[in-house]
């Protein structure tokens, strides 16, 4: 039916209205165009930068708030096997029993350089050097080490070394499961402490900092004998209890009862089948404690007849231990 032209008039006066498109969408090309180009030349400035930052501080460090030029790479070489400062770890070192790693950083005025290391079951050893970073030679000083390995805490028991060769850090070791080797040995130095100079001279400041080391060693193992035998001589007994031998030290562990002197004329002999050798360290204190004898030599290939001899001053008696290694 044809709509008479007022009904046409209103229906499109109620019409809706035809929504705008998008700014967007609307907008001119040459706007976009425009825009597009800004946003480049931004992150072209910004990339700039970057790059630029970047390179700067590869190339220069910061003392002070100063920038100063980076120092130089060392040029490391591994000491002679003849320096090393134990006759047995020149010994071990011929045979290439002892790792090479060869690893440096810096604390302080000093580089440290990390040389060799050996593990057995009596002792850890770390060999070292420390050089000035000034004049790159090698100074005397001690290092301050601590070492562990899959949790366990190896104990430092002494320094070994010279001025010319390495500086030996022993550790004694915890107790190694043989299914847990090699070993993964983790070490941080935190401080080197120069020696003296000359006598009566006072020491420079110690220099206090963080290097790590991770490297994995071998662990050399060696042989337990328990003789368990007593000798009693002048009311005096003497036990000697435990036979600790490793390719690197050999230890006798024993206790005593009664009256001993135990001071430092107190001799002892070893005759470990057919090898004579002397202590280098020994705990012995008489009246009942325990005492440690401690032998460098090369003792874990002497197998037979061993003779332990301990003799005090002024008497004639002898404690004389016979026993045999397998």
């Amino acid at each position: 039916m044809p709509t008479s032209p007022e009904e046409q008039t209103r229906s499109e006066a109620t019409r809706a209205p035809t929504p705008l498109l998008p700014r967007h969408i609307r907008m001119r090309p040459h706007a976009r165009l425009l825009r597009t180009v800004s946003l480049v030349a931004v992150l072209l400035i910004i990339l700039s930068f970057l790059i630029g930052t970047s390179a700067l501080l590869l190339n220069r460090s910061h003392i002070g708030g100063a920038p100063q030029p980076t120092l130089p790479v060392p040029t490391m070489t591994l000491s002679r096997c003849a320096s090393q400062p134990m006759p047995v770890l020149v010994d071990l070192c011929i045979h290439h029993q002892l790792k090479d790693i060869l690893q440096w950083g810096r604390i302080g005025k000093y580089i440290f350089t990390l040389e060799r290391t050996y593990l057995d079951m009596n002792q850890l050893v770390v060999e070292y050097r420390v050089l000035s970073q000034s004049s790159g030679q090698q100074i005397l000083a001690d290092a301050i080490i601590s070492v562990t390995s899959q949790g366990q805490t190896f104990e430092q028991i002494g320094e070994n070394g010279g001025e010319t060769g390495p500086q030996a850090s022993l550790f004694n070791p915890p107790p190694v499961p043989k299914d847990t080797q090699p070993l993964q040995i983790h070490a941080i130095v935190s401080a080197i402490r120069p020696l003296p100079g000359r006598p009566g001279s006072s020491p420079p400041p110690i220099e206090h900092g963080l290097i790590t080391f991770d490297f994995t060693l071998a662990y050399h193992g060696g042989l337990v004998v328990t003789p368990h035998q007593t000798v009693t001589a002048n009311g005096a007994s003497i036990t000697l209890e435990r036979v600790a031998i490793s390719p690197s030290e050999t230890i006798i562990d024993g206790t005593t009862k009664g009256s001993l002197s135990g001071g430092s004329d107190t001799t002892f002999s070893l005759d470990a089948a057919g090898r004579n050798s002397g202590p280098a360290a020994s705990t012995f204190g008489g009246d009942g404690q325990p005492f440690s004898l401690v032998f460098y030599d090369a003792l874990s290939g002497q197998h037979g007849t061993w003779t332990l001899q301990i003799s005090e001053p002024n008497t004639s008696e002898s404690w004389v231990f016979h026993f045999r290694v397998p």
